[in-house]
């Protein structure tokens, strides 16, 4: 059994229908029996990267809440360090849209993915 996790949701994203749209994108593949996904909420996410999962799903942007405070984060340095720690390792890792945006662009978890938002349009 191939185990999934899956942070979903943010100010812009619903976390509902991110995650309804990733269990459709599950079910279609030929092996989909075999996969076992379980969604979390980002606090648990450095738990979550302790146990090992086959691949971890971000769909979600780093401020926390935009539209009153711009500067509040959720993904704190040690938080990005067990990211990297955890694909180093051979964790699979998937950025999904929103999964890129708003990330320190000089900071560990951009440097791992190599790539970030420069701009989402209206």
């Amino acid at each position: 059994m191939k185990r999934i996790t899956a942070v979903v949701g943010d100010f812009y994203h619903s976390a509902d229908e991110a995650g309804e749209a990733l269990q459709q994108a599950i079910a279609t593949w030929a092996g989909a029996s075999d996969v076992s996904l379980r969604f979390v909420e980002a606090g648990r996410l450095k738990e979550e990267l302790a146990e090992k999962p086959d691949a971890v799903i971000l769909f979600k942007e780093d401020r926390v809440a935009p539209q009153e405070d711009g500067n509040a984060r959720w993904m704190a340095p040690e938080i990005a360090s067990a990211i990297v720690d955890y694909v180093e390792q051979g964790g699979g890792w998937l950025a999904w849209h929103s999964g890129l945006a708003s990330y320190d662009p000089d900071g560990a978890y951009v440097s791992m993915l190599r790539g970030y938002f420069l701009h989402h349009p209206e």
